[in-house]
């Protein structure tokens, strides 16, 4: 059996100015192993500029969903506040019922004063 030969390439680099020309011998091998390198470091370029976009489209993201969870906390905030509100209403309504209830119960004291007030006067300012 013949041993195979690995070919060569030969590349000539002539400089315009005539000054001395360089000759490289490449192996198939070698080329070969480059155009893999290559074509990885492609891929990876590639890969890096989907990815730079993608994040962009992120980032966008991020500042509407930035943008929209400040407006949600004002709402809850604004939420809170009324149920705050309700809370004391009820409360109110209960005191209310509870001393017109008591009023209609019992011949005692009229309501101004069983709130405590010692001149009488109502909460609407009659005197």
């Amino acid at each position: 059996m013949a041993m195979s030969r690995s070919k060569n390439y030969s590349v000539i680099v002539i400089p315009d100015d005539g000054s001395r020309t360089w000759e490289f011998k490449v192996s198939t091998l070698l080329l070969r192993a480059l155009l893999v390198l290559a074509l990885i470091d492609l891929a990876l370029v590639l890969g890096g500029a989907f990815s730079v976009w993608r994040l962009k489209g992120w980032g966008q993201t991020v500042e509407q969903l930035k943008a929209e969870n400040a407006r949600l906390r004002e709402e809850a905030g604004k939420v809170q506040k009324l149920s705050q509100a309700l809370e004391r209403m009820k409360a109110t309504d209960e005191q209310i019922r509870t001393m017109l209830s008591g009023e209609a119960a019992s011949s005692g004291p009229p309501p101004e004063a069983a709130s405590g007030d010692p001149s009488g006067a109502s909460s609407s300012g009659k005197r």
